[in-house]
């Protein structure tokens, strides 16, 4: 964090497992923010990322998964979470589908998309550095991005739950994929909350080179939204790291 502009730094990233770091460790090192925002993420990689960059945060699983580490046949929670470089003031999730403390869902490609949908839980993730409030999803996914029954009921408890954080009374922005494309239905219950930060140049955050579907167009499905008390600048889509590509951005209290 800059202490002359009061500024922040932040990424968010699908980072889709444990399947690109080779290409996302590098940006990383090399873009070095001050705010992680990842999902799709398995805890070990989270513990991994705060010794590599000395960084901390919370982490919070919404299923189990299968990855190269552990036992039980590589079975791992995997979740959403967000790691900070300077002091953290605060920090906290709130599950808006799914009880905390019920078991996890063993998430299998190979079952029906829909039942994953159903027992994956979903979890909001904030924490407070200096004078900002960062936050961060993993929305509720739907088929070619068509809104349904699902993400209508949980992106009414997905915005309580932005609602209730502490302190969002000074400001907050937040990130995610969304799985919801910006035109839609769901991408526009957010929108006409809070502010829309992603240059309408962009209209896909598929990466079409990584992604098991190629090349997917009309489908910003990950957002950066924020509060008035907020400026955002800087923002762009980085591509090259996963299957879908990062967002950047600059943050600033705004004045007056």
């Amino acid at each position: 964090m800059d202490p002359k502009t009061s500024s922040l730094s932040l990424i968010s990233l699908n980072v889709e497992g444990d399947k690109h770091w080779e290409r996302i460790i590098p940006f990383f090192e090399r873009e070095s923010p001050d705010v992680l925002c990842l999902q799709e993420v398995f805890e070990p990689d989270y513990m991994m990322l705060c010794r590599r960059f000395a960084m901390h945060g919370i982490f919070r699983p919404v299923a189990l998964r299968r990855s190269r580490y552990g036992e039980q046949g590589g079975l791992m929670p995997w979740g959403v979470c967000i790691l900070a470089r300077p002091p953290i003031v605060s920090s906290g999730g709130r599950y808006y589908f799914g009880d905390e403390g019920a078991p996890l869902w063993h998430f299998e490609k190979a079952e029906k998309p829909e039942i994953n949908v159903n027992r994956m839980k979903k979890v909001f993730l904030w924490l407070t550095v200096d004078c900002f409030t960062i936050g961060t999803t993993h929305f509720t996914w739907s088929a070619h991005g068509a809104a349904s029954d699902n993400q209508r009921r949980d992106a009414e408890a997905l915005l309580r739950a932005i609602e209730r954080t502490p302190g969002i009374i000074a400001g907050i922005a937040w990130c995610g994929d969304l799985n919801a494309p910006r035109g839609g239905e769901i991408f526009a219950k957010f929108a006409q909350k809070y502010r829309d930060h992603i240059p309408p140049r962009y209209t896909t955050s598929i990466d079409g080179a990584l992604h098991r579907a190629g090349a997917l167009e009309r489908m910003m499905v990950d957002g950066l939204f924020s509060t008035p008390h907020y400026e955002v600048s800087d923002v762009a889509l980085v591509g090259g790291l996963s299957d879908h590509m990062a967002i950047q951005a600059t943050i600033r209290k705004t004045q007056g």
